[in-house]
């Protein structure tokens, strides 16, 4: 066989083995794409039932925090200072809160690094 011979050989198994490797990767994706959608035919129905389970336990659990939290307003509302507007007294100061009026803001210039305004 001559060269030219083993060239044309070689470009036809090639073109077998990509056709092969082509074959394959579709068969997959058809059987995947099968698979998903009958998963999807699956969640859809399953999907709504167990969206009720999960909103019962939400509203268990919010009815069980609100009742914690009633108890727990309860018995701290004794001990705290109320304004005559309701607001405890000890988060608020005139100028704002607590928090603003212990730590006030301060702004730098990019222009002056060392010197700050408020």
């Amino acid at each position: 066989m001559t060269l030219s011979a083993w060239a044309d050989l070689s470009i036809i198994l090639l073109a077998i083995e990509a056709f092969v490797i082509c074959l394959v990767l579709g068969v997959i994706y058809f059987y995947a794409t099968r698979g998903i959608l009958q998963l999807m035919r699956r969640l859809r129905i399953t999907f709504p039932i167990i969206q009720g389970y999960f909103r019962q336990a939400e509203q268990v659990t919010k009815t069980a925090s609100d009742r914690v939290a009633a108890a727990a307003r309860q018995r701290i509302s004794p001990f705290l200072e109320t304004s005559s507007w309701g607001v405890p007294s000890w988060g608020r100061t005139s100028s704002g809160s607590f928090i603003t009026a212990r730590f006030p803001r301060r702004r730098t210039s990019r222009l002056r690094p060392t010197g700050s305004w408020t």
